[in-house]
């Protein structure tokens, strides 16, 4: 469906229609009174139509209304109290029912164009007015306008029409559709109806505003007859008013007073979103220090032994014993995408081969891991004072956590391994640049403790405890039900043989609702397709070779059985004993060459043809072997049999060609490992946190919560200076291309979960220690759609230890994001702006570059707001992605990154400025039409109509200017669509932010 909008000048509905007298659009005398219509009733008796009745009929007007229900409101624009709305808009009021703002007005339009409103929309300054007690109706407020702001302050009664419309959003209808009036009318009825929520009425209030000065807007009566009513009036002085008279003029040498309907207050501004747009200016951070700082790492307070006395920068002498410290953005990479599973490019320490970097991180691992060897080995054992200066003796031996170590073993007995530097484990906790994010994580939980747990408590309200309990039995089911399945279903681990057969007469009741590897058929249909060779699953014979059934009883002898029980799907025959067979065969030699057999009085069930052996043979498909029988062995093999053990009967199951297929799909249905956690999470909440792990079996003894909030603010106003280091260096309005930092995040929120863990497990909260609480850093609520996982991190305790840090992120994720970072005011006054990356191409032989508007924008992985005035939004495109290539093939334009405003959110006014060329209605200034007072005047103030004027009248419609207000073909829909501002779009190319 394309987006559209259609705007109308006015709509009617009810007996309002009926009204036969026209609006004059002014005050016209002899018209006291009210609006009345005549109506046809029908008499009908016996359903026979007898006689038809002409009765007029008063209908309500402006003269009976006293306020309106505030239900009736659906949108004020400027929103109430905001403080910087701009001063060239158009303050508007929506009603939800698009017929109110004309409900009670006493005419009909004029020449079907033109129909004043009977309330109107007025905006006034704090000295303009004051307030005034109605003691005449409770509940309501006057007002009183002072002579001079009467004369300027207030709108042109006669042009009201000009000013209220209605809009529907409806994509469906052709222009065809709305060019006459009467199927206009047929299809904009017959949208409404089906969908009300698709139309809105408007009015909006036509003064220039100043520059940083508060108004107060009024909803208040437009004709005379509502403004005595509710000033409280008597009612024949209301009926004395005639109806057509406006509630004001120009000239009421006296002031005004009027009663308010509806009131809200706002300030304007200085500029709109254009102007501030055209004001950020791009700015290359290359050769800046944005997103690094160095760390003095020569004196770590655990003595000399640990301290860095390197030089990653040997040609500065004053970095010696410094390490770079990286935040959550930094400069832009010049390489491309990073391969999962590798780890991206980094200064990380863990990553050099230098001797004092090996020292550093063999001396730091053998620091940190006390923490944890304490627990198992004896003080002695640990040599502390050839690793702690001072004498220790009496003192308890505190040092450096091992961040994520219950991730790892959920004992938390893991210790790091300084050979293993590419791990995440090691290049966390021996790398002091990640060790520094995961403690700001750990900081950012300290500060915010008590909101985290609160909200912990909060989800494991008194129904999560009960939930626990039921989840409890339901775990004691499964572990019963898992049991019982293997002991009856499964034989080496698996379905197979008389295990299936079993598991398909033991599941008959199932059958009917489980579809067979046919979909026209249900397993119950396709068995009874094959019934001659499925009585096995049948009740009846069931009963006949149960193992303590009459029948097995009287074969039974000690511990073995001396008859073999003929096939189910075949008679029963007898030759001294009853004859079955079933695979695998037990106590008997299958290698005997033997020959077919077949005889009149004996059947031998399992010959299906002349196969010569039967090593493995395949009896559950179409052709399963046969017995070769050597003449004259019978009797001998028949004995064979009788004086075997056959420790339990077995049975020669014929059955259907897909009977495999159907015992998996009724396996599927019934394995405890899958139908119960089905059940499992039909139990849980909608808001209940996702499971630890992917194959989480039910553990209704803990309660992990999760935090859907992003974490990247609480970082930014705890540690500005560490989240992005100097990100002062970008200036006031500008664009700026920056990088994700991938391993920071990880390393953060790793020491966000571990701090969090430890704080559940002092205060006895029910949580795993390795159960992963946060997973979102940036605020990814207004990526786009596509992303399923809007997580950061998968849960951390199923990260591959072999992975290096910024590659566990979910499958699929991007690895270090390009990120748009804009700095400027219109962040601070637009938080909710538009953002996205347009593909480039090359014009002119690859002369000059243009946006690709025929390719699909890019959407942001993540949109970020930053008090005061910052925005990150994050995409999946590298740096050589987005600057192109134009100088060798392939040739590539790159990309843009653009700002827009966000589409509908509808506007209405004109620029505050015209520097471009005047092509169309969206190019008109205020500075076109000099205004005599603040409002439009539409028989004075009419600007020259552009070249692309789209057949949109202004105002009067008419160049010649008469005293006739229903002279022109302008209306109000036209006057919306003329002054409806268009999304401002602003293109700036990357190369213009890295070179």
């Amino acid at each position: 469906m394309a987006n559209q909008y259609i705007f109308l000048p006015w709509l009617r509905r009810g007996m309002a229609k009926q009204i036969a007298e026209t609006d004059p659009l002014i005050d016209s005398p002899g018209t006291e009174g009210r609006a009345k219509v005549k109506l046809n009733v029908r008499i009908l008796a016996d359903d026979v139509e007898k006689s038809i009745v002409t009765q007029e009929v008063v209908l309500v007007g402006p003269g009976d209304i006293t306020g309106i229900d505030r239900s009736a409101i659906v949108k004020t624009d400027p929103a109430p109290g905001l403080n910087n709305f701009e001063p060239n808009f158009f303050p508007y009021i929506e009603f939800y029912e698009e017929d109110f703002p004309w409900r009670y007005t006493p005419a009909k339009a004029s020449g079907e164009k033109r129909l004043r409103p009977w309330i109107s929309l007025i905006v006034l300054e704090e000295e303009e007015f004051e307030r005034i007690q109605n003691k005449k109706i409770r509940g309501t407020m006057n007002i009183r306008i002072g002579a001079e702001a009467v004369s300027h302050a207030l709108p042109i009664p006669e042009q009201s029409w000009a000013w209220a419309h209605v809009q529907v959003n409806e994509g469906t209808l052709l222009p065809n559709d709305l060019t006459d009036s009467v199927t206009r009318n047929e299809k904009i009825a017959g949208v409404l109806n089906n969908n009300p929520n698709l139309g809105v009425s408007r009015l909006m209030c036509p003064r220039k505003l100043k520059f940083t000065t508060k108004y107060y807007a009024f909803v208040v009566p437009a004709f005379e007859k509502g403004r005595l009513a509710g000033l409280g009036a008597k009612k024949a002085e209301i009926e004395a008013a005639r109806r057509f008279q406006p509630s004001w003029s120009r000239e009421q040498p006296d002031g005004l007073d009027i009663p308010v309907y509806y009131e809200w207050s706002f300030s304007t501004g200085k500029e709109d979103f254009e102007a501030l747009a055209k004001k950020i200016t791009p700015q290359d951070m290359g050769g800046t220090d944005v997103g690094r700082l160095w760390m003095d790492v020569s004196d770590i307070n655990y003595g000399g032994s640990f301290d860095y006395t390197g030089n990653l920068q040997p040609e500065l002498p004053g970095r010696q014993g410094f390490l770079p410290f990286e935040g959550a953005l930094v400069l832009p990479s010049q390489s491309e995408q990073v391969p999962p599973g590798s780890s991206p490019p980094s200064q990380a320490l863990t990553m050099r081969t230098g001797q004092k970097e090996k020292d550093f991180v063999k001396h730091f691992a053998g620091l940190i891991n006390l923490g944890v060897q304490y627990r198992f080995k004896q003080r002695a054992d640990l040599r502390w004072a050839s690793a702690i200066p001072g004498n220790d003796d009496d003192d308890p031996l505190l040092v450096p956590p091992i961040y994520g170590r219950w991730y790892v073993d959920p004992e938390g007995g893991t210790t790091v391994d300084p050979l293993k530097t590419s791990n995440w484990l090691e290049q966390l906790n021996l790398d002091p640049s990640y060790r520094v994010a995961a403690g700001l994580g750990a900081e950012v939980v300290r500060e915010f403790q008590e909101d985290y747990v609160s909200r912990a408590w909060e989800q494991l309200t008194d129904s999560r405890k009960n939930l626990n309990k039921e989840l409890q039995r339901l775990r004691f089911a499964q572990e019963v039900t898992n049991a019982t399945y293997k002991k009856h279903f499964l034989k080496d681990g698996s379905v197979q043989g008389e295990f299936g057969s079993s598991l398909l007469a033991l599941t008959q009741s199932l059958h009917a609702t489980v579809t067979s590897d046919d979909p026209a058929f249900s397993i119950a249909g396709k068995l009874n397709e094959f019934k001659p060779d499925t009585a096995f699953i049948q009740p009846a014979y069931r009963r006949l070779t149960r193992t303590n059934g009459p029948l097995l009883k009287r074969a039974k002898i000690q511990n073995a059985y001396q008859i073999v029980m003929v096939a189910p799907a075949l008679p029963f025959y007898f030759i001294a004993y009853n004859f079955i067979v079933n695979p695998p065969f037990q106590n008997f030699n299958c290698s005997e060459k033997l020959i077919n057999f077949n005889t009149n009085s004996f059947v031998v069930p399992f010959i299906f043809g002349f196969a010569t052996s039967l090593q493995n043979p395949n009896w559950f498909g179409n052709n399963p072997g046969s017995f070769p029988i050597e003449v004259g062995k019978f009797p001998a093999l028949v004995k064979k049999l009788q004086e075997g053990e056959l420790r339990k009967p077995v049975f020669v199951q014929p059955a259907a060609s897909n009977l495999p297929a159907m015992i998996a799909k009724v396996q599927s249905k019934i394995l405890p490992s899958l139908s119960f956690m089905i059940r499992y999470q039909s139990k849980i909440p909608e808001s209940s946190p996702p499971s630890v792990t992917e194959s989480e079996i039910i553990t209704p003894n803990s309660f992990n919560p999760f935090y859907k909030d992003p974490t990247y603010e609480r970082l930014g106003n705890l540690k500005p200076e560490l989240f992005i280091p100097n990100l002062d260096q970008v200036r006031p309005d500008s664009f700026v291309l920056l990088q994700a930092n991938s391993p920071f995040i990880e390393a953060y929120l790793v020491g966000m979960n571990h701090e969090l863990a430890g704080e559940f497990l002092w205060r006895g909260y029910p949580a795993d220690m390795n159960a992963t609480f946060f997973r979102q850093f940036w605020d990814k609520s207004d990526s786009a759609p596509s992303s399923l996982d809007k997580s950061e991190i998968q849960f951390i305790r199923n990260w591959n230890p072999e992975n290096g840090l910024g590659t566990n992120g979910p499958i699929g994720s991007f690895t270090n994001p390009l990120v748009f970072v804009i700095k400027a005011e219109l962040v601070k006054k637009y938080p909710n702006l538009v953002v996205y990356a347009q593909k480039a191409k090359m014009i002119n032989g690859g002369a000059n570059r243009v946006p690709d508007l025929g390719e699909a924008p890019v959407l942001p992985i993540f949109l970020s707001n930053m008090a005061p005035d910052y925005l990150f939004a994050g995409f999946p495109l590298t740096t050589n992605m987005v600057l192109g290539q134009t100088t060798k093939p392939p040739i590539s334009g790159g990309y843009y990154f653009v700002i827009a405003e966000r589409p509908g959110e509808v506007h209405f006014g004109l620029d505050l400025g015209r520097k471009d060329v005047y092509n169309s209605w969206n190019d008109l200034a205020w500075t076109d039409i000099p205004l005599v007072t603040d409002y439009i005047d539409l028989q004075k103030d009419i600007p020259l109509d552009p070249p692309g004027k789209n057949g949109f009248e202004w105002g009067k419609g008419e160049k010649q200017v008469t005293m006739d207000p229903s002279a022109g073909t302008g209306d109000a829909a036209q006057m919306a669509a003329i002054l409806n501002q268009k999304p401002v779009r602003i293109f700036i190319h990357a190369s213009l932010m890295v070179t």
